[in-house]
């Protein structure tokens, strides 16, 4: 008798869930669905799930979102009976949007009796399904999402939970159709209350959708059309049909048709926050359900923006730091110590953080120090040659002589005494003829540092003239002073290959290798160095075409530019500079004009506001968010109190994020 009067008491609740809206199946609870605003369009949502009601309707929407959102649901309904729904979803940049839903379905207060005489007592029914969801772009405007669901049911004594999978997808074809399928029960939960095992059935929602925009012009409108079949197994096929229709972005009516009743809704947000409403008919009374929606936090785009304006003001902060270093160097007189600092550290930052004031601060910072080094050398260059000529080294005189007028060619004091060095070396040798010649050549080879050319063109002019046996002692010198400077600059390379400096590495040997061609050491050296530079330049260009492909322009540029840093001459790296330089140019200018534009429009005629609030509908109506988003910022700039630009604006970026 007992389980007769429980058989009868669960039977009258299959009574009202077996109806025409909630389908006589296991699991039949999860059909309602959950957020009024799907509801009110016939719960034709699967093609258009955008909002975190997608953690239900269609997972793979959920990669639509740009800020972290919730959204709630209650509905009373009959007998005691209350339906609720709880979502939230929580995107993250670069990975994906992750959300976790509740559905509650729950009956208290049901009678049971052991026998028609007995005194009634009462238990409850509770239905609950949780889901922990995921959904991310997969491949361009095609978006694929996934739900993990666990199941329990109570009735009465008895509870049992089993666990389950969907799978949704959603493709935006282009920028006014998209369609949706949800395969809910993909993998079926499986329930044993007492004897019998019951599985979820399977089943498909294949929806589409149809989005007009700006129908009525001069005003921000949106349409949406929804169709959706949805098909349970071993049931027959539905139909749904849906309609919205937002005005500026804050009103919207709804209209739907579902298994034969009619629905509406209506909606109305502002800034962050939704409320919805829906109606739907049924043989057992009316139902009016409510949803309430909250999104908060920074948009993925906002997110994105301000790290990168993190990471630039670090960059401008350890430009600071170092061009600071190099003013204390000068300070104290190393002036060559703050041009390598400012050149190596301060400008590179400063550049990579845009910040365009403290570069041209070190330029010239750089352009003083390098005249008080030069003042410096002269004086030094100047002083030893002096000494030379006072020791009878006319040949050395003669070189310090000439590198004071390659810093400064109207040095008089440096012309007087370059000709009386010159005169002395030649009384010395006193060649003639062609061996002359060549000895002037040899010359002007040993005032530069070409040691090699200098010992060669002497040569020539000795086989000429055997008899210049003071030449013989010129080249003997010139010989031990290359031999003498071969080891500094291998040692300067070395050092410049351990700082990782690779290209100043290889100056230095190629320069100690002109002292002595035929040294294996110094070419093994050269050879090691560009193998290392060109496994960095291609590390380097693959990142940069990343990033490129990214869209983010200052981060590949960072790249690029390190690698002429290393390899100057690399083409490629000059070829995606210009170009990238090109595009932040142009988004530069851009920005500009419209300031311009907006500032003139304030001055002269303030009525041009208008005109540049349509400029932006229109671009939002293009789908170009961008050119919206630019031309409403500088509208601010200029009026920051205009509501009208501020709630446009962050409709965008809403708009945008999805």
């Amino acid at each position: 008798m007992k389980k007769l009067s429980i058989f009868v008491a669960g039977f009258f609740l299959l009574i009202i869930y077996t109806s025409e809206v909630y389908a006589n199946t296991k699991g039949s609870f999860l059909s309602m669905g959950t957020g009024a605003r799907a509801l009110g369009m016939g719960s034709a949502f699967c093609a258009v799930a955008d909002d975190a009601d997608a953690v239900y309707w269609n997972p793979a929407g959920l990669a639509f979102l740009s800020k972290p959102e919730i959204t709630g649901l209650h509905i009373n309904l009959w007998e005691d009976t209350l339906y609720d729904s709880l979502n939230y979803a929580h995107p993250i940049n670069g990975i994906g949007t992750f959300g976790v839903g509740v559905i509650r379905l729950s009956t208290d207060e049901i009678e049971k009796r052991e026998s028609p005489l007995d005194a009634a007592t009462t238990f409850s029914d509770t239905q609950t399904a949780f889901f922990l969801t995921y959904g991310k772009n997969i491949y361009k405007t095609v978006f694929g999402g996934i739900n993990l669901k666990a199941i329990n049911q109570k009735i009465d004594n008895y509870s049992d939970s089993g666990w389950g999978m969907d799978i949704g997808l959603l493709w935006n074809v282009n920028a006014n159709f998209s369609t949706g399928i949800n395969l809910q029960n993909a993998l079926a939960p499986t329930l044993k209350l007492k004897i019998v095992e019951e599985k979820y059935p399977l089943n498909a929602k294949v929806g589409v959708a149809y989005h007009l925009f700006n129908v009525l012009p001069r005003h921000n409108n949106k349409i949406t059309l929804a169709i959706d079949v949805d098909k349970t197994e071993g049931f027959t096929t539905k139909q749904h049909y849906g309609l919205e229709y937002w005005i500026e972005n804050r009103f919207a009516l709804r209209g739907g048709y579902r298994e034969d009743n009619l629905t509406g809704g209506l909606g109305v947000r502002y800034r962050n926050f939704q409320c919805d409403y829906a109606f739907a008919p049924h043989e057992l009374g009316e139902t009016h359900r409510f949803s309430f929606t909250a999104r908060f936090g920074f948009s993925l785009e906002e997110k994105g923006r301000k790290v990168q304006q993190k990471e630039q003001k670090k960059k401008r902060i350890k430009a600071k730091k170092y061009y600071k270093e190099g003013e204390e160097k000068a300070k104290a007189g190393s002036y060559q110590e703050a041009v390598d600092i400012w050149k190596k550290e301060a400008f590179p930052w400063a550049r990579m953080g845009g910040d365009e004031k403290l570069e041209s601060k070190i330029k010239k910072s750089i352009e003083g120090a390098e005249k008080e080094i030069n003042k410096e050398k002269q004086a030094r260059f100047f002083s030893k040659g002096m000494r030379f000529i006072q020791e009878g080294e006319c040949l050395k005189a003669y070189r310090k002589f000439k590198q004071v007028l390659k810093i400064n060619p109207l040095y008089k004091d440096a012309i007087l005494q370059v000709a009386e060095a010159k005169k002395r070396i030649f009384e010395a040798v006193s060649p003639g003829g062609k061996a002359r010649l060549h000895f002037e050549e040899g010359l002007n080879s040993y005032a530069t540092g070409r040691y090699n050319t200098t010992i060669k063109e002497w040569k020539k002019a000795l086989a000429l003239e055997p008899e210049l046996k003071e030449l013989n002692n010129y080249i003997e010198k010139v010989k031990q002073e290359r031999e003498r400077l071969i080891p500094t600059p291998v040692r300067l390379g070395d050092r410049h290959y351990q700082n990782k400096e690779y290209l100043q590495a290889i100056k230095e040997w190629e320069q100690a290798l002109a002292f002595n061609p035929e040294s294996e050491a110094i070419k093994k050296r050269i050879i090691q160095a560009r193998k290392k530079i060109r496994y960095l330049t291609q590390r380097q260009l693959a990142r940069g075409k990343k990033e490129v492909k990214a869209k983010n322009m200052n981060k590949a540029l960072e790249k690029f530019l390190s690698v002429l840093k290393m390899e100057p001459e690399n083409q490629e790296a000059k070829k995606y500079i210009s170009l990238i330089r090109k595009k932040l140019k142009k988004t530069k200018k851009q920005k500009q004009d419209i300031s311009k534009s907006v500032t003139a429009s304030q001055q002269e005629k303030p009525q041009k506001t208008d005109v540049l609030l349509k400029q932006a509908e229109d671009y939002y109506f293009q789908y170009r968010y961008e050119k919206a988003i630019e031309i409403l910022e500088q509208i601010l700039k200029v009026e920051p109190t205009n509501k009208q630009a501020q709630s446009f604006l962050e409709r965008v970026r809403k708009v945008k994020g999805k």
